[in-house]
Formats: C-alpha cells, sequence, structure tokens
C-alpha cells in the first residue's frame, strides 16, 4: 500500500511525503504506520529509495525526459545529486 501511494504521489508531482501525511492519507496513525513497516522488516526511507529508482529507471527508459525533470519528478533539488544516486543504485 505504501509503495504504491508514494508511487502515484511521485507521478503526481507531490512526493516525497513523510511518515504523517502518508498515514493520513492511509488513515491510520503514524505509530500505526511504522509498526506495520517494522513488521515487515522495511522501514519508509528503504520504500522511497525503491520507488524513486523504479520511477527514475522507467522514465529513463521509457521517455525523453530530460534528466533534470526526472531528477524534479523524484524528489532531487538538483540534478547533480540525482545522477550521483542513480550511480549508486545502478
Amino acid at each position: 500500500h505504501v509503495e504504491q501511494l508514494l508511487l502515484d504521489l511521485y507521478r503526481q508531482g507531490r512526493g516525497p511525503a513523510n511518515l504523517e501525511v502518508l498515514s493520513d492519507m492511509l488513515r491510520c496513525s503514524p505509530r500505526t504506520l511504522s509498526r506495520r513497516l517494522q513488521r515487515e522488516n522495511v522501514t519508509l526511507q528503504d520504500i522511497k529509495v525503491k520507488v524513486r529508482r523504479e520511477l527514475a529507471q522507467k522514465r529513463l527508459t521509457s521517455t525523453k525526459m530530460s534528466i533534470t525533470e526526472i531528477a524534479e519528478m523524484v524528489g532531487f533539488a538538483e540534478p547533480a545529486d540525482f545522477t550521483r544516486a542513480y550511480v549508486a543504485w545502478t
């Protein structure tokens, strides 16, 4: 649920979201969401990185979007920061 919600938010240009925003959208408390993630042995940061990486890879291979546009879409302030992250991911 959280992964899909984050993906949708990034696609709409509304990401990244924090725990409070996501829990509100999922109609639960931040603590409840945190416990759910703990039970799955995953952190919100892990999910954010995965979603950003997958969305960036898809946009790089299937669109003509510029690096700057993709970087902005997935929540990086600077294209250089995105480039460094992408190199680390691949």
